[in-house]
């Protein structure tokens, strides 16, 4: 599904890729989104099962695969699940990692075996040496700090922003006398 979280991976995938001096490649993992597939350099399969360690272990050597050919200077990721794939993908690369928070997940204090594992692996992939940890919002900054557990302060904040240009008003040319106008934000 395309939401909020994949259109900051674009606008972050534009942004790095009109600068210059840096090149930016998009690599999906399981991705079925057809707007992302066409700016992907790579689509590594995935079934979406992290609680599987076959599945974490088979994608992370895939990722891996890709990462020793291109050998990134960072790899930024999205999501819980790629997160952890980077992470394991990383090993003995040296490639730097660039965790990016957009959600405050319901797992943390969940007693199930599958959740106590990701808090296991979180811990780890987010204090690998070389790693940088950025949250979108306060919120989930103080989340993820709880979750760890972290002093906040170890999260750097980057709000995501709007690029207005996208946006522009229009006259609707609608009597709103006999109309019903429904405005959303």
């Amino acid at each position: 599904m395309f939401g909020g979280g994949q259109q900051v991976v674009l606008d972050i995938h534009q942004a790095v890729g009109a600068k210059p001096d840096f090149a930016s490649e998009l690599v999906l993992l399981g991705c079925t989104e057809p707007d992302l597939h066409g700016r992907a350099k790579s689509v590594i399969p995935y079934d979406g099962r992290y609680n599987r360690v076959k599945t974490l272990v088979s994608t992370s050597r895939k990722l891996s695969r890709f990462l020793h050919k291109s050998k990134p200077d960072v790899l930024h990721t999205h999501g819980w699940d790629a997160d952890i794939i980077g992470w394991l993908g990383l090993g003995g690369i040296g490639t730097r990692q660039l965790i990016h928070l957009h959600i405050t997940p319901g797992w943390r204090s969940s007693e199930a075996l599958r959740h106590k594992l990701r808090r296991v692996l979180t811990r780890r992939a987010f204090s690998r040496g070389g790693t940088r940890v950025v949250a979108v919002s306060e919120a989930v900054r103080a989340h993820w700090a709880e979750l760890l557990p972290w002093n906040a302060n170890a999260i750097d904040l980057i709000e995501n922003g709007v690029d207005l240009k996208k946006y522009t008003c229009r006259n609707l040319d609608v009597d709103t006398r006999s109309s019903a106008v429904v405005g959303t934000a």
